[in-house]
């Protein structure tokens, strides 16, 4: 009980992530308790339990435990017999986790299960609300003949000029029972569906292939991020020039759409407006007495308005702005009468002193540590982040940049990288604490260490089971292996725990081994079936915290159990056999350099003497 309680302490009380501790005490603190609880009843209801309702009558183990029994009795013999084979079979069924490792799927723990979809519309700036709307209303019939097939629940449109959206909800399958939800999944891999639905990766990418497609007009399919994440990864491109940044820009799109699974690009440049360039010429300006700085301050004066000293009248104060008059600043035409008062006095217009340059604008100019940031956006189907970085990488090398300019992969990248860094310290805490609490609990420092040869043999079951179901490890595949540390060494402390009363009571150390075995046995394929069993809505259902699913965790956990279990009545008792030697053959040099110090202590005592 204390070993499954204790790996929570360190991730809730040491972790500087808030999120995580947000997420942690939530799951944390009601497994705590609820064990806690469990550990008072047992101790305390159950032998009453067992007085009370208990028959009188001891039954025999059914046949099926028997020869399952007697099998494994064997099977332990031949372990302790041939230590070295087993040693070697051990570690060549532990060496197949390279095999899952290196397909397993990472993403992180912004993938959520919202189940939207949006298609975004960059539309040129002459196109009228008319046309736009026409865009629209053809977009949406389109959705309606895929309603069925999408299993469309509501749109929703909206747009101005130069852009419009429709955000598409598809039906939530939120409050299907976890036994159909587990049925649909099945059936949906045997390639023979339940329902004529898509799911959400599957209208993605549908809808990329037959969205309408209209002339001059940018359609990006982008997934929703469960969560608040991002929904696509990024690339960000750092430098002092923006006009630099901007001609890498295409560059950068065409080495993304190489990646296969990238449905969309998007960038900083295409959420921009058209904008008007006044191109001062400073000889003229200069002839009139006129500098640039007047003309842009007089410009930004003219459009923005100009705040006035507040108007003192009757006791209170009216604040005051001033604008051009409306009409006057709503055209090109406009701008370019817009006069200027020159040193002698005349009026000049300002297309006397400047030509104009109606282009394509920056959009918002972000800067950070001193640069100008740009960032390119790939929506993607992908839910392997880990292996899409790994694209980006391949397809962006080479990539050349002028001196002074570099490229990253954002935010994201860098929280991914901490996240994984941080659950990997929470695993490496746990399994110290629970190595301490084995030491106290053993009064050894050796011993301990046979029971911890369990958890590796669990991380074997969780590549496998993550690999096998297309699993990607995320969040709560990380907290499912955080408790699996405190679960996993149950079975083993039982064991090594009955092993040692035994060898107290007399009996020598492979004796101690078989018996515990054969008494154990029983006890420990129980518990963790009852465990499994438990966690097979969670993971094959539709459960979710906050939009992210927890079927990793009890796809994790599971898989863990299941290969611990077995591998810990051979695996366990042989280490327990070779760090038992171990523990002998210290204790053997500890005596022997004592007795030798105390002799040498001795001699120089009658010396002295």
């Amino acid at each position: 009980t204390m070993t499954t309680v204790v790996v929570f302490l360190p991730l809730i009380l040491m972790s500087d992530d808030v999120g995580m501790k947000f997420y942690l005490a939530r799951i944390g603190v009601p497994v705590m308790v609820a064990l806690v609880g469990s550990l008072f009843v047992a101790l305390l209801f159950i032998p009453l339990a067992s007085v009370r309702f208990g028959g009188t009558r001891v039954k025999e183990d059914p046949k099926t435990i028997r020869w399952t029994r007697d099998l494994y009795h064997r099977a332990l013999r031949w372990t302790l017999r041939r230590r070295r084979d087993t040693l070697l079979i051990a570690l060549a069924v532990f060496i197949t986790i390279v095999i899952p490792s290196s397909g397993l799927k990472r993403t992180d723990s912004s993938r959520g299960n919202i189940n939207d979809v949006r298609i975004n519309l960059r539309v040129p700036r002459h196109f009228s609300l008319e046309e736009i709307s026409d865009l629209i209303l053809e977009m949406e019939q389109f959705l309606d003949t895929k309603k069925e097939a999408y299993g469309i629940r509501t749109v929703r449109s909206w747009y101005r000029r130069g852009m419009a959206s429709l955000h598409i909800f598809l039906q939530s399958k939120a409050n299907q029972a976890w036994w159909y939800v587990a049925y649909e999944n099945a059936r949906r891999e045997l390639g023979i569906p339940a329902s004529a639905e898509m799911d959400r990766t599957a209208v993605i990418e549908d809808l990329e292939k037959h969205v309408p497609k209209f002339v001059g007009v940018k359609t990006i399919v982008e997934r929703q991020g469960g969560g608040g994440g991002d929904p696509a990864v990024s690339v960000y491109l750092y430098g002092d020039d923006t006009e630099v940044l901007a001609e890498m820009i295409g560059e950068v799109e065409r080495r993304l759409r190489t990646i296969p699974s990238v449905v969309s690009i998007d960038s900083d440049l295409e959420r921009a407006n058209d904008e008007v360039q006044v191109i001062v010429n400073r000889e003229r300006a200069q002839r009139y007495g006129i500098s640039p700085t007047v003309i842009g301050q007089s410009i930004a004066y003219g459009l923005n308005g100009l705040t006035l000293p507040r108007f003192q009248a009757n006791n209170r104060e009216v604040r005051m702005r001033c604008y051009l008059e409306k009409s006057d600043r709503q055209t090109l035409y406009d701008l370019q009468n817009f006069t200027l008062r020159a040193q002698s006095g005349e009026d000049v217009p300002l297309s006397a002193i400047a030509t104009f340059k109606v282009t394509k604008g920056k959009g918002d100019i972000r800067r950070e540590n001193g640069k100008t940031r740009l960032r390119v956006k790939a929506f993607t189907t992908k839910d392997d982040i880990k292996r899409l970085y790994e694209e980006i990488d391949t397809v962006m090398r080479g990539f050349q940049m002028p001196r002074g300019y570099y490229w990253d992969k954002g935010e994201r990248y860098s929280k991914f990288q901490e996240e994984d860094d941080t659950m990997t310290f929470a695993v490496a805490m746990a399994i110290i604490f629970v190595f301490l609490l084995m030491g106290v609990l053993f009064e050894s420092f050796v011993l301990p260490f046979s029971v911890l040869f369990s958890i590796p043999f669990a991380f074997l079951g969780v590549y496998w089971i993550l690999y096998v179901t297309g699993t990607p490890f995320d969040f709560m595949a990380w907290v499912g292996l955080i408790v699996l540390i405190g679960v996993v060494v149950n079975n083993a402390i039982v064991l090594v725990d009955m092993i040692n009363r035994l060898r107290h009571q007399g009996m020598t150390r492979t004796e101690a081994i078989m018996e515990a075995g054969h008494n154990r046995f029983r006890p420990i394929l129980m518990t963790t079936f009852t465990t499994i069993f438990g966690l097979l809505p969670m993971s094959v259902g539709n459960s979710n915290l906050i939009g992210i699913p927890y079927a990793p965790l009890g796809r994790t956990m599971m898989g863990g159990l299941l290969s611990s279990t077995f591998l810990t009545l051979f695996v366990v008792p042989l280490f327990y056999t070779y760090l038992d030697d171990l523990r002998i053959v210290l204790r053997r040099i500890t005596t022997g350099v004592f007795s030798r110090l105390k002799k040498v202590l001795q001699e120089d005592q009658q010396a002295a003497d």
